[in-house]
């Protein structure tokens, strides 16, 4: 089975799989000049901690957030809630080193094929629970029941709790890197509240939605727990248009991909503008025609004016467009965690191109691309003849995020529009994420290595956020996988911590 961009999935080793996918992973196109700062190379520091902060800070984004997606984020807005209330095993920064977070120590048997992790003797939930070896497996079981918890759900069968603080884990072929993946925090359900209870430094509270324009702003409470060093933050998910309401009368911190609004947040003084390197690559997903494949998209060159054209024309975010490949040779190594399980695609097909509808460049592209194919665009017809051949007939239609995914997965629809990590810390498994989650891509044969033709997955373009900081009130760092985390520091007007 073996993966490739604009062309057919084939029967082969899952090692083909991930080399293609590192066009999308990996993959840098043309950028345009930017206001934003980028993050000096080397550093996990955003901005320095200052020496005493406010007890209360405020942070926006323009992307969604729900406590039905916890501890798996699926936005930037989720990753950085879920980062402050959750914690995995370990934690990765930004240079790639790792650390304990969940775990205490840890330590490397059998040729590193297995690892023995001993957890934090303060260890506990929110609600003030002990955490125990058990809880990390039942966790982990629980969070495996989503069709793309690839990892969660292989680990919690290939783990045993020793005792009620020590795990031995099997990892296989996979690094112990894998135990720093947000997709393995440790959570459980409480009668207290509807999020589940973590083992960070915050717990998550609701806080209240209203009317925000066209959308809706939702209001979420990260309250500090254990030292008092923290600030509480007051986390605002809300529309471009709201958020400029928020920026004007006062926001510690705006993380935003839409161009105006992150201008419209920099122009105050004070603060500062750093553009974020965790990009998302956003892909079309579709049925390949039955006619044969488009071996043709594989050639940047022949589809640029129709990215160029998206990135720069179509979405308010900054964007990109995707197409030029590197990937590294490491990439063949790929084998896969739990095996695609081949998944039929549904034999009727809509004219949908669906997308998440509460992602505004998905809305965007989809949009775009229906109106590309009733116009019979011939750059179209190379990354997906199968809209050409739905011409005027290709909808949008947007989705609510669990319709979509049931969508996808059953793959029924004309196309879909799916982001991924543009340089995920583990490569192979988001690709084992992406066909988990359109398992149909994945193909079925009789026969070892026999040409199908389920599926066209296309990059169309690559967008970054913006972080707009106030630096005299908060100090903030990057992990491993960009997402933004709140630096402890001194109160004020508190004492000063021991």
């Amino acid at each position: 089975m073996s993966f490739s961009l604009g062309i057919a999935v084939r029967h082969q080793p899952l090692a083909g799989l991930a080399v293609a996918l590192m066009v999308v992973l990996s993959g840098c196109g043309g950028s345009r000049a930017s206001a934003p700062t980028p993050v000096p190379t080397g550093t996990c520091t955003l901005t320095e901690a200052p020496d005493s902060v406010p007890a209360t800070l405020t942070v926006v984004f323009t992307e969604a957030v729900s406590a039905d997606h916890a501890p798996r984020p699926t936005t930037s807005a989720e990753r950085f809630v879920f980062a402050h209330a959750y914690e995995s095993l370990l934690r990765i920064d930004c240079k790639g080193a790792l650390t304990g977070s969940l775990a205490r120590s840890w330590a490397l048997l059998d040729g590193s094929t297995r690892v023995r992790v001993v957890l934090r003797s303060d260890a506990r939930f929110a609600n003030g629970d002990v955490v125990t070896a058990g809880d990390v497996i039942a966790s982990w079981r629980a969070t495996g029941l989503a069709p793309t918890a690839v990892l969660a759900r292989h680990l919690a069968d290939h783990t045993t709790a020793v005792d009620d603080t020590t795990l031995d884990i099997e990892l296989g072929d996979l690094s112990v890197a894998a135990l720093g993946q947000p997709e393995l925090a440790v959570a459980k359900r409480t009668s207290q509240s509807r999020w589940l209870a973590g083992t960070g430094r915050y717990r998550v509270r609701d806080a209240g939605e209203r009317r925000a324009g066209a959308g809706q702003r939702s209001t979420f409470v990260l309250e500090p727990l254990g030292s008092g060093t923290d600030p509480a933050l007051t986390v605002h998910t809300t529309t471009e248009f709201d958020a400029r309401d928020l920026v004007d009368v006062g926001t510690d911190v705006l993380i935003t991909d839409d161009r105006a609004l992150s201008a419209y947040g920099a122009a105050r003084s004070g603060v500062a503008s750093s553009m974020l390197e965790s990009p998302q690559t956003w892909l079309l997903v579709a049925h390949a025609p039955a006619t044969g494949d488009s071996g043709a998209a594989l050639d940047p060159s022949l589809t640029a004016t129709v990215r160029t054209t998206l990135a720069r024309d179509v979405v308010r975010a900054h964007a990109r467009p995707a197409g030029s490949a590197r990937w590294s040779p490491d990439a063949h190594g790929c084998s896969a965690i739990a095996g695609p399980r081949p998944v039929a695609g549904s034999s009727r097909r809509s004219t949908r191109v669906v997308y998440r509808r509460d992602e505004p460049v998905a809305r965007a592209l989809a949009e775009r691309l229906v109106a590309l194919a009733a116009s019979g665009d011939a750059q179209l017809a190379l990354l997906a003849p199968g809209l050409i051949d739905a011409g005027a007939r290709a909808a949008a239609v947007g989705l609510a995020p669990d319709e979509f995914d049931t969508a996808l997965r059953a793959g029924g629809d004309l196309a879909s529009l799916v982001p991924v990590q543009h340089r995920p810390t583990l490569p192979c498994l988001e690709l084992e994420r992406l066909l988990a989650a359109a398992p149909w891509l994945v193909g079925q044969s009789g026969q070892p290595g026999a040409s199908i033709a389920p599926g066209i997955v296309a990059p169309l373009i690559e967008t970054r956020s913006v972080a707009v900081v106030r630096r005299d009130r908060v100090g903030l760092t990057l992990t491993g996988d960009g997402t933004v985390v709140v630096s402890s520091a001194r109160r004020t007007g508190s004492a000063d911590p021991p």
